[in-house]
């Protein structure tokens, strides 16, 4: 299996290109439409491309449409593949969604595959949560056959590739240069979903014109803080101890109209995330491994990364989080606290715990 980053070398995309079955998978699409790009330069003929190339979207059977994409089910994927390449050497048919196709169909392209055309290029994709297993999007069938005789790419990223990511793409969409302490606070800030990180960069580098390098102040005056990310910032304050800081955050995100018990959720989340870290933490496992073990739960390894940097609530800590949270949603829900003092309440008795760990 092939990571994101060393699909794109010019080697790979050429050893790429001389097998004929791909699949693409991952939770940013657009990390699978470069590689996908990068594919089609290397297989089709410019000149032939309407030919030579068609793209497919198994989605269409539930009613979804993008342009420049044609219904599929198994039959027209067949076809397609089956059909004579004009002036490239290869007819390239790309498929989104694969994961959609009923199993009997996908049982069936397995049984094709293993007969499939060298003058065939088949590229699959599918796209979900970082959790999400191959066996699940293609049954055992499929994935097998896929693992035996194509070229799987994973297009998900970790926490330090995400940061190399913020880097390459703030020079090749603007020519500006941001360091690795500014991309993640940019990641901080606007959260991990890479479309719109882009256009955050594309906002930045205008407004810090005609310098050349973005700095963390051009990030704060530019970027309106996304949910996820400021229930970040607020568990890092919680986890400090930082009352004021932690009421801060709060106040700036009631501001932004955001639902105190949507906040809460999240806020519930994030600490469960942290208790099940810690958890496996104690039991002296390796962070790379805890990463590994979480993903497949279906958490993004940019907030279990996050959840492995609390330090200071043990495990016990985390279990009293755990009922002050569960006692929040109640004082909510039956009126005995309006949300924004419970959800004040709940941050300073957090505060306090962490402080008392600290000391």
């Amino acid at each position: 299996m092939l990571d994101y980053f060393k699909a794109l070398s010019e080697k790979e995309i050429k050893t790429i290109a001389r097998s004929n079955i791909v699949l693409l998978h991952g939770d940013q699409e657009i990390l699978m439409e470069e590689v996908l790009e990068k594919i089609i330069n290397e297989t089709v003929d410019k000149n032939f491309k309407d030919f030579d190339y068609v793209m497919l979207n198994i989605n269409f059977l539930k009613g979804e449409k993008e342009d420049q994409e044609k219904p599929a089910g198994l039959k027209d994927i067949i076809e397609h593949l089956e059909a004579f390449p004009f002036g490239s050497k290869r007819k390239v048919v790309i498929v989104k969604r694969i994961d959609k196709l009923e199993i009997e169909e996908k049982n069936r392209l397995a049984t094709y595959l293993k007969s499939i055309s060298l003058r065939a290029f088949l590229v699959l994709m599918t796209s979900g949560k970082a959790k999400t297993t191959l066996l699940s999007l293609l049954g055992s069938k499929l994935e097998k056959d896929i693992k035996a005789r194509g070229t799987i790419i994973n297009c998900t990223l970790k926490p330090n590739e995400m940061i190399k990511w913020v880097i390459q793409k703030t020079a090749m969409v603007t020519g500006k240069t941001i360091g690795q302490e500014e991309s993640k606070h940019l990641l901080k800030r606007s959260g991990t979903e890479l479309r719109h990180i882009i256009n955050e960069i594309q906002k930045i580098s205008s407004f810090v014109e005609p310098n050349f390098r973005i700095t963390k102040e051009a990030i704060d005056i530019c970027c309106h803080q996304e949910t996820q990310s400021g229930v970040f910032e607020l568990t890092d304050a919680v986890s400090m101890g930082q009352t004021f800081k932690g009421l801060s955050i709060f106040s700036d995100l009631i501001k932004q109209q955001e639902e105190p018990l949507r906040l809460l959720g999240l806020l519930s989340n994030h600490f469960n995330l942290i208790r099940q870290a810690r958890e496996l933490k104690d039991k002296k496992i390796p962070p790379r491994e805890i990463i590994a073990i979480l993903q497949k739960i279906g958490e993004h390894p940019f907030r279990i990364q996050k959840a492995l940097d609390i330090k200071y609530f043990s495990l016990e800590g985390l279990k009293k989080a755990h009922r002050w949270l569960l006692d929040a949603d109640l004082s909510i829900k039956t009126g005995r606290h309006e949300p924004v003092i419970a959800l004040e309440l709940l941050i300073i008795l957090l505060c306090q715990e962490a402080t008392r760990m600290k000391h």
